[in-house]
C-alpha cells in the first residue's frame, strides 16, 4: 500500500513485487517512487499506466502535492526493517 498524506487517500499493490533495490536506488513498485541514497530527491512515476499501484486514474499531483512534477526535494529519508518473530 502506498500513502498520500496530501489528500488521505491509500493506494492498494496490485498482484505484483512492491520493493525493489540496487546499490543505488530503493524503489516501490514501478518507480511510483524512488529514492536514491545520499540524494535529497523523491522521483515519482505515480499514475502511469503500467503502475504496480491501482492508481484509480489519480495522478502524481494527488500523491505528492498539487504543482508537483515528478521530482520533489526531500529533507531525508529513513529505512526500516521489520521482521517478526513466530
Amino acid at each position: 500500500m502506498i500513502l498520500s498524506l496530501w489528500k488521505k487517500k491509500a493506494y492498494e499493490l496490485r498482484d505484483k513485487r512492491a520493493i525493489t533495490y540496487d546499490d543505488y536506488y530503493l524503489i516501490f513498485g514501478n518507480s511510483e517512487i524512488r529514492l536514491r541514497s545520499l540524494e535529497f530527491k523523491l522521483f515519482s512515476n505515480f499514475g502511469i499506466s503500467n503502475s504496480f499501484y491501482d492508481s484509480r486514474g489519480d495522478k502524481v499531483q494527488e500523491l505528492l502535492g498539487e504543482g508537483n512534477e515528478r521530482d520533489v526535494n526531500i529533507t531525508g529519508f529513513e529505512v526500516y526493517a521489520l521482521e517478526l518473530e513466530d
